[in-house]
Parts: C-alpha cells; sequence; structure tokens
C-alpha cells in the first residue's frame, strides 16, 4: 500500500536539530517491516503555529510503500513518536520533538476510529500541502479530484530547506513509478510467457542453495531486514486453502526501484551452501 506521511519538529533532538529529527523518525519508519520510503520531499520551515509564540516548526512529507495495515502503520508511528521523546499526555498541539501523521493512503477514505484519512486538517496547511505536492503533483482525494492548494490558510511556509539529510530518495514520485516487480515465483504458471525474471520457489521450508532455491519465509524476512517492502500476489500463500489439490502460481512483488537489489539478495541466499552439521542430531 502506498501511504504518504508527514513529518514535523518544533523542538528537535538534542540541541534542537529540528532535521535530525525528521531523518531520524524517517529512519524508523523504513525500519518498519515490510516498509520502504520511496521519496522525500525538500524540508520546510514554516511560521509558529497554531500560535505565534510557538517554536517554528520544520516539514516534510514523505511517500512510503508499506505491507502494514492503516491501524497498525498508525500504532507504529505513534510508537515512534513516544520513543523519540514525545509527551503523549502533552496537551493538544504542545511543542514537540516529532510529529508523524498519515495524510493518504492509497485512495482509502476512513471518517471514524483511531485513523482518519484523509487527515482532516491537511488541506488548509502549507506546511503539508507544500511539501506533498512537491513529492507527489499528481496527488488525489479519495473521491479522485486533485489535491490542490485552494483550502491553504495557515501555517505558511517561509523557507526551503533543502533535502532531508540522509534520504537522498528522489524529491518526486514521479520519479519511482508505480510498478511492483516479481522477485520470487512458485506454483503452477498459466501463462508461462508472461513471467518475468524471478528465483524458483521450491523445496522443503527453509531449504536453501539448492537448484536457486529460496524459501518463501526466508525470503519476506530478508527483505523486511533490508528495509524493502514486499507483497504477495495474489495473496500470502500461507493463507492458501484447497481440498481438491489445485496449485496456483504465488509470486513475491516489491517496488520497482528495489528490484535489482532485492533479486540480488535472493541470488546471494540462494547461492548459499547448505550446513548440514546440525542434520539428525536431537
Amino acid at each position: 500500500m502506498r501511504v504518504h506521511i508527514g513529518l514535523g519538529s518544533n523542538l528537535g533532538l538534542a540541541g534542537g536539530d529540528k532535521l535530525a529529527a525528521i531523518a531520524k523518525a524517517l529512519e524508523h519508519v523504513e525500519a518498519l517491516e515490510g516498509t520502504s520510503v520511496l521519496a522525500v520531499s525538500s524540508a520546510v520551515e514554516s511560521e509558529p503555529w497554531p500560535s505565534a509564540s510557538s517554536p517554528v516548526f520544520v516539514n516534510a512529507v514523505a511517500i512510503i510503500e508499506t505491507s502494514l495495515q492503516v491501524e497498525n502503520l498508525l500504532a507504529a508511528v505513534k510508537d515512534i513518536e513516544v520513543g523519540m521523546g514525545r509527551d503523549p499526555g502533552a496537551e493538544r498541539n504542545a511543542p514537540r520533538v516529532i510529529d508523524i501523521d498519515i495524510l493518504l493512503a492509497q485512495g482509502e477514505e476512513r471518517t471514524s476510529g483511531a485513523a482518519i484519512i484523509p487527515h482532516p486538517r491537511m488541506a488548509e496547511r502549507d506546511f503539508v500541502i507544500t511539501p506533498l505536492l512537491e513529492v507527489d503533483a499528481a496527488a488525489r482525494w479519495p473521491d479522485g479530484s486533485p489535491v490542490t492548494r485552494d483550502g491553504v490558510r495557515v501555517g505558511r511556509v517561509v523557507r526551503d530547506l533543502g533535502p532531508v539529510p540522509g534520504f537522498s530518495r528522489p524529491p518526486s514520485v514521479a520519479a519511482v513509478g508505480h510498478e511492483w516487480e516479481t522477485v520470487l515465483e512458485f506454483g503452477e504458471d498459466p501463462a508461462p510467457f508472461t513471467r518475468g525474471p524471478a528465483f524458483v520457489l521450491g523445496g522443503f521450508p527453509g531449504q536453501v542453495g539448492m537448484a536457486g532455491q529460496v524459501e518463501g519465509s526466508l525470503a519476506e524476512m530478508v527483505l523486511t531486514q533490508e528495509r524493502i517492502a514486499w507483497i504477495w500476489d495474489p495473496f500470502d500463500p500461507k493463507l492458501a486453502s484447497d481440498p481438491y489439490g489445485f496449485t496456483r502460481r504465488y509470486t513475491l512483488k516489491v517496488p520497482a526501484p528495489d528490484a535489482e537489489r532485492a533479486r540480488e539478495l535472493l541470488a546471494s541466499i540462494a547461492a548459499a551452501p547448505i550446513d548440514w552439521s546440525d542434520a539428525g542430531e536431537e
């Protein structure tokens, strides 16, 4: 799932470094299971809001690809906020080390519950809309209408601070593309001539290093550790149930920009020898 997130800080890390706070938050986000940061806007400085006496904010918007459900993603980013020093009991809009908001989530619309999507106040905030349109000029609301600056009225951006340190991602999602590529597959293939380059999954669970085979759960673990988002198509094969014994082709896909690195990782695993030293031991 592709998600737009907003990040902001008006306290910063030790010493008041707000750009460092944004960068550290993005590192934590990218460390989440099945999550990759695809594109990051420039960091912007905005006028104090909602109180003129508040410290100046630094904000950015990032686009991520994640296998997490919205509720789990929301819980995870709130844990990141607390872990970085935000007081969850502080009054609303109090100065904070980091703030992470889910802005848009691949066309989803939620009007109740913990996760309100789109973020209910994003359209009026210049410090959200300006970096969001930089990173995704084609962003749309769930009804298909384009995100514009028409509703902006608070939080005026006063300065462009340039890239977020350590995140030399493309500044626009247009440079990333919207395609997923297959890096692993198994099962029957009803259309063998449409198959892309991928490693064959097979053998018994845990088997690697034989005939170029890589076991699916191991592949998931490796991709997660390397912060590469992944999805199963048509669904996670562990959820399959077929009393008639039919099989289907499952493909493990990653975002196109990560496909080459993912294939290299899986190739190195497939080429690794199996350690049989503990075989037969109880």
